[in-house]
């Protein structure tokens, strides 16, 4: 579109509003046949402009975007069928949970305390079609202008001195009523808030009359807890229930508020001022948003999140570029998993002028199809709690049953010393938990005495009182008609400089940081190592199956948050926020004083009086910080948030090593009853509760996953493929969303998705997502291919993963390779052995990362050892496709490279299963030569029975490798476990082969 007369298209309201000048709008009145005669401005020609527009729809605004609103009906549609398939998950659930035997049942319920009311509750939830969502901003943004565009009803108070002070609830009317709710707050002295007073909105009188009611500030505190509105909305669906926040930075008391009604939103919008500093205000969004992250804690999910970019009008053009990269960048800081396409610029001013005429600007087209987008992603998000609830009772059910099924497969004889020793170290782990938190409590409340002291002394110091005291007039409190307004304003700048200069002084004393630090180095280490001792005790009761383990772990929010709360301890270290550090904490506890003192003080309030007067309040807010015993208890919950979750803790380690031990106990007490069991009962709640899983698995792929790519998004030809194994075909394939399409392998299942699959599918999915390092393949994400249609239709799980031009095994396996053990030439044979050991230490560093997440491969051998295009070790094959065993005892994978507790299907194995794998690599690497082949020559019998007789790839090759080489490879595929080294040692071994 040019900007002068002739080449100026319309095509949308927008094209209106952004007329440049006179002269391009009397060339269109021109063009359109309208008169010109006594325009004197480009307002003028514009109104007529819009007018003509208006009533000629059909004609002029054939090439205007329309607005499609299928999707956002389907979703709506689709979320009742959802809501009833859940409910009927959740009958099915008690179902199964009254056909347990009386020592699982009390083993869920030891877990999940009074878990029949909580299934009855969930059941009415999800029934419920409310899904709310919370809508927030900063103060003057636009906020309630917003909503009312949305809404297509001017029902919000929108002048900056009438903003809304209360939480307003918006739900649409289905008989047609425009009514308003209004709940009062708990008063002092009341035992239960008045009842609700009911408004009809019949007229401009009442609706005046709730909209000063949503702005209630007679002595700067609104009577109402929230304001709930119903009203036959055009522009609101049935089910979705916007709720309106009073504006960040209008009143810090409503944050709390703000925070309870975040733990029960399903979508979130946040109102940006974008002519004001960029939009992004560090400081008190910075901390908004973390509380929305923390409030959802694992139910977060970053897809159900729009962020509207207001008052894109105010911003110039040359700037525009600018301001959007500025935005998403400290969005995205503070804010995880933020995509571009989830921020939204529009002028709520301009959208309104066109509306005024029946139009629509193009922002505000594409605002409304982002929320199309963005309310199915809020609804889906509503399910997945359902549905990650019921996965967590299921898993800790499974759990259950299969550690009892282990028990009698081995024999309980053979088990009782086993368990004893069990029951010891979970008794001892019990006993160190509850000193390691009874110290940690003990540490904190020390911190918090010498802080209190500290903090009381500089808030009494010369340098403290000069810096405080001097108001310059542009820092007062402005003069209003209404006192309390000014005491309002007076209190926060009060409250603020006194936040900015705690956090400067203690910033300067790096006081909270070495707080930190002292109680993190003193502490992390015993949490970590309990936590890891849990998972390696429960690992081997159920096999060594440590996936399945972590997978239970981190579906229990409550139960396994250690490292994460250690990581986002320090994470904080760098936090400036006035309102979360030290200083908001200081300033959270003064007042000015009671009514009559404020009053005093700012009844009389004049301009040449505000510096005084200013100075007076802020001696009285002081005053009071110390008159009260508040500040030592905020300043303890304070130094408790450096270990947020130290109550979970406390009760996480000793909760589940008692409801592991009684487990045992109850299983034990059954033992005579464990041919039967073997027979009839584990078969039957295996299959029972597996099927159940896979049922609601399966709802979950179809009806909440978010899918990471769509099918177009990937090309491949069946004539790239990479590799075939029992249950996928790899490609290499493109990934066509970044500017230059990425090559990638493409890893298909051959069977589609069915109910005995989709469990362990999705395991390896959650698993692969988990693991970030630089020597582990990196998995991109999922894509679902649908064949067929209705009823017959099938879904194919491929997974795009990073490319890697070959394998170790093509490598090293090779004739032509100089292998050391080919070099007869003692200087060949050296560089042979750098070049062996640079590859080795990036395999062992690999395998150290998996040990780390308390994970074991099981399947390590060269094939599945990648190298990319830069040389990079990449280790693959990390999911459940290939389990060096399964549950049964039965033998899955590469034989010659399985340790002798994994080919005797004892079923007690860990991470030294992998050092033996290791052992058989470094000796393929030495030789070059096939070890399964090599054994196969010597092998009589079994497999098992020769490896458990020492059987082992020989050094009698020509060219062995050194004796200190052989002595580590030996010591690593030794019989018994414990003598093997840890990968760490292993590669402190061979790093000392490269030169640097």
């Amino acid at each position: 579109m040019a900007n002068s007369g002739e080449s100026y298209r319309i095509c949308t309201v927008d094209d209106i509003l952004k007329i440049p000048d006179m002269r391009t709008a009397m060339e269109i009145l021109r063009r359109w046949g309208l008169g010109t005669k006594g325009l004197k401005s480009k307002d003028m020609a514009v109104e007529i402009i819009m007018d003509h527009w208006k009533k000629n729809k059909s004609t002029l605004q054939a090439e205007a975007p329309k607005k499609d609103r299928n999707g956002l009906y389907d979703a709506i549609a689709d979320d009742v069928q959802y809501r009833k398939r859940l409910r009927a998950f959740y009958d099915q659930l008690l179902e199964y949970i009254s056909s347990l035997p009386n020592n699982y049942r009390r083993d869920l319920e030891g877990v999940f305390p009074n878990l029949q009311k909580t299934i009855d509750d969930k059941k009415r939830d999800v029934i419920s079609p409310d899904c709310t969502v919370l809508i927030a901003g900063e103060t003057g943004a636009g906020k309630s202008s917003f909503i009312n565009l949305i809404l297509q009803v001017d029902l919000l108070p929108t002048k900056q001195l009438r903003c809304t002070t209360t939480i307003v609830e918006l739900r649409k009317s289905l008989d047609g009523k425009k009514t308003a709710r209004l709940y009062y707050k708990l008063q002092e002295g009341e035992r239960k808030p008045r009842p609700p007073n009911e408004l009809l909105l019949d007229s401009e009188n009442t609706i005046r009359e709730i909209q000063a009611k949503m702005c209630f500030e007679e002595d700067g505190e609104t009577p109402y807890e929230r304001i709930e509105i119903t009203w036959p909305f055009p522009g609101l669906e049935d089910g979705i229930v916007l709720v309106d926040t009073p504006g960040i930075g209008e009143k810090r008391q409503m944050t709390k508020l703000v925070e309870r009604y975040l733990t029960k939103s399903f979508g979130f919008i946040y109102i940006l001022n974008t002519a004001n500093a960029g939009g992004v205000q560090k400081g008190r969004l910075r901390d908004f948003l973390r509380m929305v992250v923390n409030a959802a804690d694992d139910d977060f999910n970053p897809a159900s999140t729009m962020f509207i970019g207001n008052k894109w009008d105010q911003v110039p053009d040359r700037d525009k570029a600018e301001v959007e990269n500025g935005i998403f960048t400290k969005l995205e800081t503070c804010y995880p998993g933020l995509r571009r396409d989830q921020i939204y610029y529009i002028s709520v001013t301009d959208s309104q002028k066109a509306a005024i005429y029946g139009g629509m600007s193009a922002p505000h087209v594409e605002m409304l199809q982002g929320m199309e987008r963005f309310l199915p992603a809020s609804l889906r998000n509503k399910l997945n709690i359902h549905y990650r609830f019921m996965s967590q009772v299921l898993k800790r059910s499974l759990y259950s049953v299969k550690v009892a099924k282990v028990m009698a497969v081995q024999g309980m004889e053979k088990q009782k010393e086993r368990i004893e020793l069990i029951k010891r170290q979970m008794e001892k782990l019990e006993r160190e938990a509850r000193y390691s938190v009874g110290e940690l409590r003990k540490e904190l409340d020390d911190e918090v005495d010498r802080l209190y002291t500290e903090t009381a002394n500089y808030l009494r110091s010369k340098q403290f009182v000069d810096r405080m005291f001097q108001w310059a007039e542009r820092d007062c409190a402005r003069v209003n008609k209404e006192w309390n307004r000014t005491a309002s304003e007076a209190s926060e700048r009060i409250a603020s400089r006194l936040a900015s200069e705690i956090n400067i002084w203690e910033k300067n004393k790096k006081i909270t940081a070495t707080i930190k630090e002292k109680i993190i180095k003193k502490f992390k280490k015993d949490f970590e190592l309990m936590e890891n001792q849990i998972q390696q005790i429960e690992g081997v009761l159920l096999d060594g199956d440590t996936r399945a383990v972590t997978d239970l772990h981190k579906s229990m929010k409550r139960q396994a948050p250690v490292r994460q709360i250690w990581k986002k301890a320090k994470a904080g270290d760098d936090d400036e926020s006035n309102v979360k550090g030290l200083g908001g904490v200081v300033s959270s506890v003064g007042s000015i004083g009671p009514e009559k003192t404020v009053k005093s003080i700012f009844r009389s309030y004049k301009a040449d009086s505000a510096r005084q007067k200013m100075t007076d309040a802020t001696d009285k807010f002081i005053q009071s910080i110390f008159e009260k015993d508040d500040l030592k208890k905020k300043l303890k919950r304070f130094i408790g948030k450096f270990v947020k979750g130290i109550d979970n803790i406390a009760k996480m380690i000793p909760e589940f090593v008692r409801a592991d031990t009684e487990l045992i106990n109850r299983i034990s007490s059954e033992m005579d009853n464990m041919e039967d069991n073997l027979r009839n009962v584990f078969p039957q709640l295996l299959r029972h509760s597996s099927t159940l899983q896979g049922q609601i698995d399966m709802f979950f792929v179809h009806a909440i996953m978010e899918r990471d790519f769509r099918l177009r998004d990937v090309e491949y030809s069946k004539a790239d493929i990479l590799g075939s194994g029992s249950f996928a075909d790899v490609y290499k394939a493109k990934l066509k969303v970044t500017r230059t399409p990425m090559t990638v392998a493409l890893k298909v299942s051959k069977d589609p998705l069915k109910e005995n699959n989709v469990t362990d599918i999705l395991l390896e999915d959650r698993t692969s997502r988990d693991l970030k390092h630089p020597n582990v393949v990196r998995y991109y994400g999922a894509v679902l291919r649908m064949d067929g249609s209705g009823k017959h239709s099938k879904v194919y799980w491929m997974m795009v993963l990073e490319y890697c031009t070959e394998t170790l095994k093509s490598l090293f396996i090779d004739g032509e390779y100089a292998n050391p053990g080919k070099c007869p030439v003692y200087s060949e044979q050296v560089e042979a052995i750098e070049k062996m050991s640079s590859y080795f230490v990036q395999i062992c560093d690999g395998v150290s990362y998996f040990h780390q997440k308390g994970f074991v491969h099981r399947d390590l051998k060269l094939e599945n050892i990648l190298i990319d295009s830069k040389n990079i070790v990449k280790l693959t094959d990390v999911g459940l496709t290939k389990e060096a065993k399964s549950i049964s005892g039965s033998i899955v994978g590469s034989p010659v490279y399985m340790a002798p507790e994994v080919l005797n299907a004892k079923g007690i194995y860990d991470r030294k299963a992998d050092i033996y794998s290791l052992a058989i690599i470094i000796w393929e690497m030495w030789y070059g030569v096939d070890a399964a082949e090599h054994i196969q020559e010597q092998l009589f019998g079994t497999l098992e029975k020769a490896v458990g007789q020492g059987l082992r790839p020989s050094f009698s090759l020509l060219h062995k490798p050194p004796e200190n080489w052989e002595r580590i490879i030996k010591r690593s595929w030794e019989f018994t476990p414990e003598l093997r080294p840890e990968a760490s040692e292993l590669k402190e071994f061979f790093a000392k082969f490269l030169t640097h």
